[in-house]
């Protein structure tokens, strides 16, 4: 039995789907605080210093919420990170004495989530985009979040063990309910 895999790279949150021959959909579990489950992850990356000189510790998603609580905010907390992709004035950051480059944000992230899913989703994924990528005020803004979003899917696969990614458009502010069904 084949089956799709399809992931919801949200501004906010974030889900991994996939779809059997048949066309049934199943949205896969992600660990949530506390120890539950949940559908959906925050788009979050927590990075924090290690014991070890240089060592860097990174959790994404519930992980990173519960990291950043227990430390009380000591290391750096980022969110949205695809809400930067129409700014000019934004290409990465620093985090625990590195910088980081938002491709490589979106390629910890989407490596993290899929570590998160307890089954093997194999090498090839649909990754979910808008169809306006929110902070582009401009026809100039909207053309740079796509030229730089194009790079981005490519190389944060990678990275994340996806040999072949595509991307798919989705009306904004769709659920991934939505997503999955309209991908397959």
């Amino acid at each position: 039995m084949s089956r799709a895999v399809g992931i919801d790279f949200g501004t906010t949150n974030s889900a991994v789907a996939v779809a059997d021959d048949g066309g049934a959909v199943t949205l896969l579990p992600l660990p949530a605080p506390g120890g539950g489950v949940t559908s959906t992850w925050r788009t979050i990356l927590y990075f924090e210093s290690g014991e070890d000189p240089g060592q860097v510790l990174i959790s994404a998603g519930a992980a990173a919420i519960e990291r950043y609580a227990e430390s009380g905010g000591q290391g750096r907390l980022v969110q949205s990170i695809k809400s930067h992709l129409a700014s000019e004035l934004f290409s990465g950051t620093q985090a625990a004495g590195r910088h980081y480059r938002i491709e490589e944000l979106i390629a910890t992230f989407l490596r993290k989530l899929r570590g998160a899913v307890a089954v093997d989703l194999g090498r090839r994924a649909v990754v979910g985009r808008p169809v306006r990528y929110w902070g582009a005020q401009t026809a100039e803004d909207e053309t740079r979040a796509l030229d730089r979003s194009r790079p981005r899917w490519r190389w944060p696969a990678s990275t994340t063990s996806l040999s072949n990614t595509s991307r798919s458009r989705r009306p904004a502010a769709t659920p991934p309910a939505w997503i999955t069904r309209s991908w397959w």
